[in-house]
């Protein structure tokens, strides 16, 4: 059983802004966001990882890179750009004010039913989890006991979790994912377990023992 350490990015200036960024270019972190980035030099400190696979998105780079510049060169190469890692592609509601698009009538189904969501020009919940448990079961497989460490974002660790229990996204709504927060997991072909979810704060090896 592979335990894997899922880091959502740090807060971005379209977190400050409310808007749904998605896949726009150019979306980095805000002054909150560097200051969390920085402090995951101390939260993930003397914990080694066997694989590290993050989002292409800049704001989940910008999250990593001060610890991977604290860890030095090595490290840094272990570092691989997994694209079903990238955040959900939100079609022509990207770039859109959170506060315009809970209006619409299709927020109540992303809401009550995230299970039949597929976003207007998008990509579906359903297609999200179906690509995020790929790189669930590929990385879990990977060689080395120590943790594996995902960076990405809100929705693809509420789908892995959803995915865990089996839900059919009927549960993705009742995760809450903070930026720059750990969820960690075990995972197998036979067996799953949730082990922390949403953590802000500890020092990652008090979670892992």
């Amino acid at each position: 059983m592979s335990r894997l350490v899922l880091l959502r990015h740090a807060h971005s200036s379209a977190n400050a802004k409310g808007i749904l960024s998605g896949r726009n270019e150019g979306v980095a972190l805000s002054k909150q966001g560097f200051a969390q980035a920085e402090e995951l030099i101390s939260r993930l400190d003397g914990v080694s990882f066997s694989a590290i696979r993050t989002s292409p998105m800049q704001r989940c780079l910008e999250t990593i890179d001060p610890w991977l510049t604290h860890q030095g060169e090595k490290v840094r190469k272990k570092v691989v750009i997994e694209p079903n890692l990238v955040e959900v592609d939100f079609g022509s509601w990207t770039g859109k004010k959170l506060s315009h698009l809970s209006a619409k009538r299709e927020w109540k189904t992303v809401q009550s039913k995230p299970h039949l969501m597929k976003f207007p020009e998008g990509e579906s919940l359903k297609q999200l989890q179906n690509r995020s448990m790929k790189v669930v079961r590929a990385i879990s497989e990977l060689p080395g006991n120590q943790p594996k460490l995902l960076v990405t974002h809100a929705d693809v660790i509420k789908s892995i979790l959803s995915g865990l229990l089996h839900s059919g996204l009927r549960d993705f709504q009742k995760f809450v994912v903070n930026p720059a927060s750990i969820t960690i997991i075990e995972f197998s072909k036979n067996n799953a377990r949730i082990i922390s979810v949403n953590n802000s704060d500890s020092h990652l090896k008090e979670l892992l023992t």
